[in-house]
């Protein structure tokens, strides 16, 4: 891992949906301690990248989040992303739930408001596998290959060195699915290399009593 020092807006699990993440990432620490995301906190990215004006940035996500109504997600469904080709390779195992309506319309939202002050990279820093449209499209307009229909909102377990029919990759996609999310806010980093920093939190608008049962 390098140095980058990159920003992303994130969602946070809370409840038994967080306790779930922490259960499993531990099991994969226990065995693979080193494996990639395993120590990252619980969270589902919806833009990650290098911006301009970090500043900047943090205030328009700010704003299209104030006026963006609370929802809730699908359940979260054991997944696996098999040659990961952001984790050298690895099968990375997470919870994902079903790109809503509403989950979409939070990333565009969030993505064209970053849009302005996210740094371009050259085609070059994308991995192979993803140096085609959709993720190139994405990439270029963004500075993140995973905005639009081909997003999968998912929990990152770990990425696991290992082979795809390894026992721990089997027991976790045969595990029970996690609950629901109702997602209130949206959250600011700063991350560099492993080092993951929440600089704000920012509340969507109450909509519904179902969002707080």
């Amino acid at each position: 891992m390098n140095d980058l020092t990159r920003h992303a807006v994130l969602i946070e699990p809370d409840g038994a949906l967080r306790e779930l993440v922490l259960a499993w990432k531990s099991r994969a620490a226990a065995r693979w301690p080193s494996s990639a995301y395993v120590a990252h906190p619980p969270h589902s990215t919806v833009w990650a990248g290098e911006v301009a004006d970090a500043v900047g940035a943090e205030e328009a996500v700010r704003a299209v989040a104030a006026a963006l109504p609370e929802f809730c997600t699908t359940r979260h469904v054991p997944h696996v992303f098999y040659n990961d080709a952001f984790a050298a390779g690895g099968h990375t195992c997470a919870f994902a739930a079903g790109l809503t309506d509403d989950l979409a319309r939070l990333q565009f939202a969030v993505c064209d408001a970053i849009r302005p002050h996210a740094i371009r990279k050259a085609d070059s820093q994308l991995p192979v596998a993803l140096r085609r449209d959709p993720f190139l499209r994405s990439w270029r307009q963004y500075g993140f290959p995973f905005v639009g229909s081909h997003w999968i909102p998912h929990l990152t377990i770990a990425s696991v060195p290992t082979r795809p029919d390894d026992p721990f990759v089997a027991e976790f996609l045969a595990s029970a699915a996690g609950p629901p999310q109702a997602v209130r806010a949206v959250s600011w980093w700063r991350i560099t290399g492993e080092r993951h920093e929440r600089l704000a939190s920012m509340r969507l608008a109450p909509r519904t009593p179902e969002v707080a049962r």
